[in-house]
């Protein structure tokens, strides 16, 4: 669900490669770019668009317009897990080149390339465009009901959150609910592929007569476990106030909310005990919609429901 693609920052000496390489790397349309060198590729960015102003390769007036463009790209920037970059090495592109042997960017984008390889996903910004298999993301995927494809599907853009919100007003904590299998292989590859657990936060209305006391119980059963010690699990357990219309329940259909982006689910966050015919559907979230769920999700605001408990369990 989410691509990611190492950018050099050295796009930024040109305002259409910037436009074209930058402004559509984002998250509705299911891209990233990563922040390479870690936590420092605006830095780098900004560097290339100053020295192309002190050397008169681009204008002034050019150089304010890349440098507003490059502030509203911020959000754009992922950091991946278990990334390895050498200090000692000047290149960027031999840095990255690296980094794409140990795991792979979705495609590689840099001046130095003056062709594409298709076969390692390199190319110059001039040579990327829709019909390069690479770029062109989907932004929305078909899933088989089957046991873990939501789980496969989804960890893409969870294990580079720092803050994760799931959205489902049907989840149950039953041992055999077709939640917890789910839930916790999430968990579990979350727990062995990010450099820090994120923050996990669980949102749903189970029905009036389920007992909180029962709920807690089992949530903590369940998961506590898993949970890395001084981490923790949060579920937010709703309860709908009135009727709402069909359709209008703010946890409809179903939503996995990340700090960077989110995606829409169309049939739920559960598994299935085996394979199906009829496929789910996930889809990235327009920034707007995921932007006011996030809000929403963190302030504890959902219209149309109020909170009836809020279990928060922490790993030992």
């Amino acid at each position: 669900m989410l691509s990611i693609f190492a950018i050099d920052p050295q796009v930024c000496q040109n305002l259409e490669w910037f436009r074209y390489c930058v402004e559509h790397c984002h998250p509705s349309r299911g891209r990233a770019i990563a922040d390479l060198p870690p936590g420092e590729w605006c830095r780098a960015a900004l560097g290339v668009i100053e020295q192309g102003v002190r050397e008169s390769r681009l204008g002034s007036v050019m150089g304010q317009s890349l440098k507003r463009r490059l502030d509203m790209a911020r959000d754009r920037l992922v950091h991946r897990p278990g990334t390895v970059w050498d200090y000692m090495e000047p290149s960027w592109v031999r840095n990255v080149e690296q980094e794409h042997r140990r795991e792979r960017f979705a495609a590689v984008v840099s001046p130095e390339y003056r062709e594409a390889d298709e076969a390692d996903r390199k190319y110059h910004p001039e040579k990327l465009d829709e019909s390069v298999t690479a770029w062109n993301t989907p932004s929305g995927i078909g899933i088989q009901r089957s046991p873990d494809a939501f789980a496969r599907a989804i960890l893409p853009m969870l294990r580079v959150a720092k803050e994760i919100h799931f959205l489902d007003p049907h989840f149950k904590v039953d041992a055999n609910s077709l939640f917890t299998r789910n839930y916790r292989q999430i968990i579990r590859d979350l727990t062995s592929q990010c450099e820090v657990f994120p923050m996990f936060t669980i949102h749903c209305c189970p029905d009036d007569d389920v007992k909180l006391t029962y709920f807690e119980g089992e949530f903590k059963r369940i998961y506590e476990e898993l949970i890395p010690s001084g981490k923790s699990l949060t579920c937010v357990l709703w309860q709908v106030v009135g009727v709402p219309e069909r359709g209008a329940h703010p946890f409809h259909n179903r939503f996995v909310l990340t700090d960077y982006c989110g995606v829409l689910v169309g049939y739920g966050t559960d598994s299935a005990n085996a394979a199906t015919e009829a496929p789910d559907t996930l889809q990235c979230l327009d920034q707007a919609i995921w932007h006011e769920k996030l809000t929403h999700s963190r302030k504890r605001t959902h219209p149309m429901v109020t909170i009836r408990k809020e279990i928060k369990i922490t790993g030992r």
